[in-house]
């Protein structure tokens, strides 16, 4: 199988122009390692084929025939919903605002969080919702900075979870689809994606990656033939080979075997005098596909 390794779907990004067009001509099949509540709406949208991480391990269904509007949230007994003048939404209990609720962008007017507050107007908790209404996550605070995030499955369930301390995730804990008990913990996120990226993806894939950050490390641990399709500078603000980049050309990073880049890019690497035996020049494919 091949895939192309994303972190999100980011629709009127540039970049994603291109990656959308592969998908189609070269029947690669999408992979986004990222929580993401629209995914499946998405894909759909697209007409590509994919899978999210986090809806992989939390076996998360999507019925895209249903919906959840704003008028009909959730939201405490006697609360009223009511939108401002500016289009925001405020939940109001008893004349006092207790929470603000945000739409899914271009849909037609579905909840995609509500946001609790206290008194004092410092966050509580924050539900977010899928896009066909379910719940996907809570996010729970203290002083204002996260202390939990609750990733769930259909029976609202926490099968993913973050911890964090003062602000920073320190613990993700992958847990038991049908008691919420801890099964697996790892002390970053780059941990936990890595880990469980490599148990999607096999050593007969090839898959493609566009970015130097995230989606680099998901591939840490695979045994899968990999490549970089480089949509990014190879170079820093001082004009040196990107750190990661250069460790890729220098094998340090040994597991992406492939570089494509333009003839300009590799012409500047050259100068640099770095090495270029895993480049690959590529030429640009016309547009036959619009995001």
């Amino acid at each position: 199988m091949n895939y192309e390794l994303v972190t999100l779907i980011r629709r009127g990004n540039p970049e994603w122009e291109g990656i959308a067009e592969r998908l189609h001509c070269e029947a690669e099949k999408l992979i986004s390692v990222l929580p993401s509540p629209e995914f499946s709406k998405s894909i759909e949208d697209l007409k590509i084929e994919g899978i999210n991480l986090f809806d992989y391990l939390t076996r998360r269904s999507y019925d895209l025939s249903q919906s959840l509007f704003f008028n009909r949230a959730p939201v405490p007994s006697f609360s009223e919903i009511f939108m401002n003048e500016d289009y925001s939404i405020s939940i109001i209990h008893e004349g006092q605002e207790i929470g603000i609720m945000e739409l899914f962008q271009n849909t037609r007017r579905l909840v995609k969080n509500i946001q609790y507050l206290h008194e004092n107007g410092e966050k509580d908790y924050i539900e977010e919702y899928a896009i066909d209404g379910k719940i996907f996550s809570e996010i729970f605070y203290f002083n204002n900075l996260p202390q939990e995030i609750h990733f769930y499955n259909d029976k609202k369930i926490p099968v993913i979870s973050y911890f964090f301390y003062e602000g920073r995730l320190e613990y993700v804990s992958l847990n038991d689809q049908h008691t919420g008990e801890v099964k697996e913990g790892f002390k970053s996120l780059d941990s936990f994606i890595s880990e469980q990226v490599a148990k999607i993806i096999t050593s007969i894939d090839q898959v493609r990656i566009s970015f130097l950050g995230l989606e680099l490390t998901a591939l840490s641990k695979t045994n899968s033939h990999n490549i970089l399709r480089l949509n990014e500078s190879p170079f820093d603000e001082n004009g040196e080979v990107k750190g990661n980049l250069l460790a890729i050309l220098t094998n340090k990073i040994d597991y992406i075997q492939e570089v494509e880049v333009s003839l300009e890019t590799k012409q500047s690497l050259i100068k640099k005098g770095v090495p270029v035996s895993k480049v690959k020049v590529i030429r640009e494919r016309k547009k036959e596909y619009e995001s």
